[in-house]
């Protein structure tokens, strides 16, 4: 049973694994993580496999700024935040072991040169990161239209695949 259990198990701890894929291109690459309006499962499982995608390709990982989370707004004595990221919920500590996470604000700092553009896109994520929906969508729509590389893929016809 315990060799079977090995054999599934994706990962070893302490396992470290440098991308083929790091090397192409820019020094340093990004990709964004968007979260839909879904359930948490959902919003789990696709960062999951962006994690996967941005450390398999080399590239650092853009946290959205915290929002709020299809029935998950919790509210009591220790806790009374309406808006989260998906780091309150996992464990970003070990996952920055193997892989470079940084917030929207860094990735402005590191990104935008103009000055007054900087100010305004980090003014819009501060606006979303206190639950300005309007904010959360400027910025979304500011970073789709000024992505290098769009997401046009069709992801019913179309897959990313690693060998």
């Amino acid at each position: 049973c315990s060799s079977i259990i090995e054999r599934m198990r994706y990962w070893s701890r302490g396992e470290t694994h440098a991308s083929p894929y790091a090397g192409y291109g820019p020094k340093r690459k990004y990709l964004t993580f968007e979260p839909d309006a879904g359930g948490w499962n959902n919003i789990r499982m696709a960062f999951e496999t962006l994690a996967v995608l941005a450390h398999a390709t080399g590239r650092v990982l853009v946290m959205p700024p915290p929002q709020r989370l299809y029935l998950l707004k919790v509210t009591h004595a220790g806790n009374t935040r309406a808006h989260h990221g998906v780091d309150a919920f996992l464990d970003f500590d070990a996952l920055r072991g193997a892989l470079e996470v940084i917030s929207i604000s860094q990735f402005l700092n590191e990104t935008i040169k103009n000055d007054n553009t900087r100010r305004h896109l980090k003014g819009l994520a501060e606006r979303a990161t206190n639950g300005g929906v309007i904010a959360r969508r400027q910025l979304r729509e500011w970073m789709r239209r000024h992505a290098d590389v769009e997401p046009r893929w069709a992801p019913l016809k179309e897959c990313v695949a690693f060998g």
